[in-house]
């Protein structure tokens, strides 16, 4: 079941950085109206805080994803339970990088 924008609530934490996301379950699917609210706001703030949110590496991951292709690391965690390869996302509001000014 997927999660719908009806819910959502993004509250700034400062006017030109932050803000909270809530009313929404990570652990369940996004709709797309809900998850470009969400990009949307990380466009306009950079940081994006999700409290109370209990993730399971593959719900995680499947968040994740839809952010973009994640990158694998060579090394894979080292603990008591079963090894993991780590997965990362480099989520910027910037379009490119470097971002070129109107003077260059």
């Amino acid at each position: 079941m997927a999660t719908t924008a009806a819910t959502l609530t993004i509250t700034p934490v400062h006017p030109a950085f932050a803000a909270e996301v809530a009313g929404i379950d990570l652990t369940q699917r996004l709709d797309d109206v809900t998850f470009e609210r969400i990009a949307v706001a990380f466009d306009d703030y950079s940081v994006l805080v999700f409290r109370g949110q209990a993730l399971s590496d593959e719900q995680q991951t499947a968040f994740s994803e839809r952010w973009g292709p994640l990158e694998s690391t060579v090394r894979t965690v080292v603990s008591s339970g079963p090894q993991r390869s780590l997965k990362a996302i480099c989520c910027s509001s910037l379009r490119a990088w470097p971002r070129k000014t109107s003077t260059e």
